[in-house]
């Protein structure tokens, strides 16, 4: 018999012992442990780390915050599709990969926009 079902049986058959049987240490400390873990839990309290009240407060930090991260990189991406365009001397690679920077550099300055167009929108409408 392979060991996993015997393991399996084994584990089973010492549970069933232990409930089955009148072991009223067992059913104790069951016992006591439900009625005394809430005393516990109610005496220990943790302030809230992220110091937001709630879920939209945190969720209007992190678009702000990815969108002045986004918004801090782009003259960073046009200052190096600037400096591809300008160290190509003539190379179409090197002038295709300025083009193709600016580019999604662009795309994704609308995204950003229409992101934060979105969620202003919403809150408006939802009367946030």
């Amino acid at each position: 018999m392979p060991a996993f079902i015997t393991g399996h049986c084994f584990l089973r058959s010492k549970l069933y012992n232990i409930l089955m049987k009148k072991n009223y240490s067992f059913a104790a400390i069951i016992a006591l442990s439900v009625l005394i873990l809430p005393v516990f839990v109610e005496a220990i309290t943790f302030p809230n780390p992220l110091q937001f009240d709630t879920i939209e407060e945190l969720i209007e930090v992190i678009t702000n915050f990815i969108f002045v991260i986004g918004i801090a990189l782009v003259p960073i991406m046009v200052i190096l599709a600037g400096y591809n365009f300008i160290t190509a001397g003539g190379d179409p690679k090197k002038i295709t990969t300025a083009k193709n920077i600016l580019l999604y550099t662009f795309i994704g300055v609308i995204i950003l926009i229409s992101a934060k167009a979105v969620v202003s929108i919403a809150k408006g409408v939802l009367g946030g």
